[in-house]
């Protein structure tokens, strides 16, 4: 129990009378809620009691979450009113005139960024959807052949961004692509051990893509891959992670209430592939949905859409980046894929560290950034510099 607020005196719960004419009902979530804020808080209001019936006016829902937090006493303050007419009026208006505000979203979700914080100690009921279509993020058209330049072990410049072609399971490979520098967040898509593209080079089935489409992922056998990733995050002391598949990966994963959803569900349902995915959160959030239809992975004929078989798209990285970090942030991704992170990270203004295995998705990734900016990357001779 703690309190910190002025009071009259600490009065047994058990001793609290509510009013028989409260209107306001205070439903069991609102309750938890508020027990998790006066935890987390403190009791920071009185309980306000008149003196004239000795029934609660202010705080019914207040007492039912320290009753919820198992505390026997809490602060109350006791209060004149002059007639039951004045009572009642103070107690209804207490409850109504806050209504009467109007909230700034918009200011909220420009600030949330910054909260350091469990989202749940603002007392929101759920944080605003972020939809994705209005997005002015460009989706590139992703190159059909690329200029054969990467080979294991460089590291590129691409503006403000590095690209290592290595292993983000090896921490000396890790601390070569960060350069004396520390990540903001770590935002990456590592395989989730289901094998998601078949020997042959095929994704999802038969009739989906021809054979020798995808190059297999490598260490999509297992999750020991994500694990030992996991790990060299941990140990390089890399603490705001968010990571694509972390339902796959519960088995190592510290628990977490807090997750990120993409919706890609469009008018056209299909039974081959999951209708969203979800990216677990190392720190607190709420759950945050974001919409953007994205069929399956890849159809017969759209080869020139993806080049990746997990490939995501800009808009909706760009959008997750823009509510977690900030501009000139630096985020962390160690399996780049395609590089739509490093390409959000370009579009959003900030600094994106990526290393990806395979040379040719390297080659990829810089021919995809060229592409869009117009500008060249530039190989580090030396990774001092």
């Amino acid at each position: 129990m703690e309190i910190k607020c002025a009071y009259t005196e600490l009065v047994d719960v058990s001793k609290l009378v509510p009013n028989p004419k409260n209107n306001n009902k205070h439903p069991k979530n609102q309750i938890e809620r508020l027990a998790k804020i006066i935890d987390f808080q403190g009791q920071r209001a009185p309980v306000v009691v008149s003196k004239r019936s000795g029934f609660i006016v202010k705080g019914h829902g207040r007492l039912e979450a320290i009753k919820l937090l198992g505390w026997e006493k809490c602060a109350v303050d006791y209060q004149d009113y002059e007639s039951e007419a004045q009572e009642y009026a103070d107690m209804t208006a207490d409850n109504q005139i806050a209504t009467w505000a109007e909230f700034d979203t918009q200011a909220l979700l420009d600030e949330l960024p910054s909260l350091d914080i469990d989202l749940d100690m603002l007392g929101i009921v759920e944080i605003p959807k972020i939809e994705t279509e209005e997005s002015e993020v460009v989706e590139d058209e992703v190159p059909e052949q690329v200029e054969t330049r990467c080979k294991r072990g460089d590291v590129w410049k691409l503006g403000d961004h590095r690209l290592m072609c290595g292993d983000s399971t090896s921490i000396d490979d890790v601390k070569k692509l960060m350069n004396g520098e520390k990540a903001d967040m770590v935002f990456t898509d590592p395989p989730y051990g289901i094998s998601v593209v078949s020997n042959n080079g095929t994704v999802g089935g038969e009739n989906v893509c021809k054979p020798s489409q995808y190059l297999k992922v490598k260490g999509d056998e297992t999750t020991e891959t994500a694990q030992n990733f996991y790990n060299t995050c941990v140990s390089l002391g890399l603490q705001k992670c968010m990571i694509w598949g972390g339902n796959y990966f519960t088995d190592f994963l510290p628990f977490s209430d807090s997750w990120i959803i993409w919706d890609k569900r469009g008018e056209m349902a299909s039974n081959n592939f999951a209708d969203g995915e979800m990216a677990w959160c190392s720190f607190h959030t709420p759950i945050r949905i974001y919409k953007q239809v994205w069929c399956g992975m890849i159809r017969e004929g759209e080869h020139e859409k993806r080049v990746h078989p997990t490939q995501k798209p800009i808009r909706v990285l760009a959008d997750i980046l823009k509510d977690f970090t900030k501009e000139n942030e630096i985020i962390f991704d160690g399996f780049g894929g395609s590089g739509s992170t490093l390409l959000a990270c370009e579009q959003t203004n900030r600094k994106c560290l990526m290393i990806e295995y395979e040379p040719y998705y390297c080659d990829v990734i810089i021919q995809r950034w060229e592409n869009l900016t117009g500008k060249t990357a530039e190989r580090i001779e030396n990774e001092n510099n």
